[in-house]
């Protein structure tokens, strides 16, 4: 059984987000997946209150890595981008402003919504969690979830 709760952050517009993360893994990991964003109606299906959700980011007070660049309101970059890397989330992220977010899509040529088969997203998935699992005790769940996740998923795509 994999143990999963939810987190919010604050996008760089001021909206609350709702996503799932690993509790097994410390801190807790992200869970990313296609449908990653949890609606406010879901979770409180789930017996949460959106108000309440651990609030564990606000992208509103981050400041651009670039260099000489002070820019709030930066957004997370992944180096390794999903749709070429299956273990992306292995690797390093840093904060970029949307200027600077954008440049970099823009030059390289890959796309910020370039995306990978939902085959491979959900292999990435199934991998991610099982990763967690293997590197950490079980902490206390504010949610259970259990192979169920995994099948939803499945029966999404």
């Amino acid at each position: 059984m994999v143990r999963a709760g939810l987190r919010q952050m604050v996008n760089a517009g001021g909206h609350r987000m709702i996503y799932r993360v690993c509790l097994e893994s410390s801190p807790p990991h992200r869970i990313v997946t296609s449908g990653q964003w949890v609606a406010h109606s879901e979770a409180r299906r789930m017996g949460f209150d959106p108000e309440t959700i651990i609030l564990a980011d606000d992208l509103r007070v981050r400041a651009c890595e670039v260099l000489e660049c002070a820019e709030l309101g930066a957004e997370e970059h992944h180096w390794a981008p999903r749709s070429l890397f299956a273990d992306a989330n292995r690797w390093p992220t840093s904060k970029l402003c949307k200027k600077h977010h954008e440049l970099w899509h823009k030059t390289t040529g890959l796309a910020v919504s370039t995306r990978c088969s939902k085959d491979q997203e959900f292999q990435n998935a199934v991998e991610t969690l099982a990763e967690h699992k293997r590197m950490a005790e079980p902490s206390n769940a504010d949610l259970e979830y259990s192979e169920e996740y995994l099948k939803d998923l499945e029966r999404k795509w």
